[in-house]
């Protein structure tokens, strides 16, 4: 079963409403947004950080910023950058894809 797949039938099985929209890939959140015709503030990105030697998956509003700092306080760490696009085709899909299934790391439920 794709990831796909797996989404759809999660949705259906939750009886959650769901429209599938098919696009050209974007990577950037605005570009979606314009091309799915909605808002900002109706998207989400995922963004793939290295923290130490671990990765985290961070899942928020698209029209939220990330800002480093205030996670790096809060993981207590000074050490933290994005994943590289090779880091990302391994560990999850190329940019612009949803990065499922997520690296054994980034499922601790943790959001700031």
């Amino acid at each position: 079963m794709t990831v796909l797949e797996a989404i759809r039938q999660r949705l259906e099985t939750e009886q959650i409403g769901f429209r599938e929209l098919h696009h050209k890939r974007t990577c950037m959140s605005a570009d979606a947004a314009r091309v799915r015709g909605k808002e900002l503030r109706n998207g989400g990105k995922a963004l793939l950080l290295k923290v130490n030697d671990e990765f985290a998956l961070f899942v928020l509003s698209a029209e939220r910023r990330v800002y480093s700092a205030l996670i790096r306080n809060q993981l207590g760490t000074r050490r933290m950058r994005f994943a590289t696009r090779e880091e990302l085709q391994q560990l999850t899909a190329p940019p612009g894809l949803v990065p499922l299934p997520p690296p054994r790391s980034a499922t601790r439920g943790r959001a700031w």
